[in-house]
């Protein structure tokens, strides 16, 4: 799809790839940040999806390869990624597209809500309580 008014101009969802999105933010972010280890999670990224267009990402998709970072050992250590990882990677794919809409005024990068892996959802840290702080049993 072609801008209404300016008919020569592609939006950035269908001239950009997600490898020159992830090129754009090593170059312009990575430097800032002191997390390690993000470099090696860019580069995952960019072997999974590098080549897919902007417009082409949602949700379901980011999905997809979230069970995929479960499931697969790391290229690292060889062995499987834990939760706190597996989020790691989840949360650094969600602040390039939000860099890429806030910072860099990238319109309608497709955000979405990224899913967050949890290991045990019906785990409970403390027991409920009432309002007068008594046990719920």
């Amino acid at each position: 799809r072609q801008s209404k008014y300016f008919p020569d101009k592609l939006i950035e969802l269908e001239k950009y790839t997600l490898s020159n999105l992830l090129d754009r933010y090593q170059s312009e972010v990575l430097p800032k940040k002191k997390a390690k280890g993000q470099l090696g999670q860019l580069k995952w990224w960019k072997d999974q999806l590098g080549d897919r267009k902007l417009k082409s990402f949602y949700p379901a998709l980011i999905s997809t390869y979230k069970e995929k970072l479960i499931q697969e050992p790391s290229e690292r250590t060889g062995r499987e990624r834990t939760p706190a990882t597996v989020n790691r990677y989840l949360a650094l794919i969600s602040h390039v597209f939000t860099t890429a809409v806030k910072e860099w005024q990238w319109k309608n990068v497709r955000q979405g809500d990224y899913p967050k892996y949890n290991d045990n959802p019906d785990r409970r840290t403390s027991p409920p309580f009432t309002q007068t702080g008594n046990v719920v049993s």
